[in-house]
């Protein structure tokens, strides 16, 4: 999962800690962009809104989704418009 770039690794002490690579939010956009366009294949804005409600990301973590799809380089394509 290191040399994919999922978690970063540290030792101290001859002990090897592991952290994840990137912040829940972005991990989470990644999935939505991957799972709505490949599995249901929607080429429009990605609906955040699943996950209002919830307790698994807090406002400032769907804030940071949003713009994490909204700066996407794919997100002017996958809508359809043009730049």
């Amino acid at each position: 999962m290191v040399a994919k770039g999922l978690l970063e690794e540290t030792r101290a002490d001859g002990v090897r800690a592991y952290a994840p690579a990137q912040s829940k939010a972005h991990t989470v956009a990644a999935l939505m962009r991957r799972f709505f366009g490949r599995v249901l294949e929607i080429d429009g804005p990605l609906p955040t809104s699943a996950f209002m409600g919830g307790s698994l990301l807090s406002d400032a973590e769907l804030e940071e989704i949003d713009r994490l799809l909204a700066d996407h380089p794919d997100a002017d394509e996958s809508r359809g418009t043009e730049t």
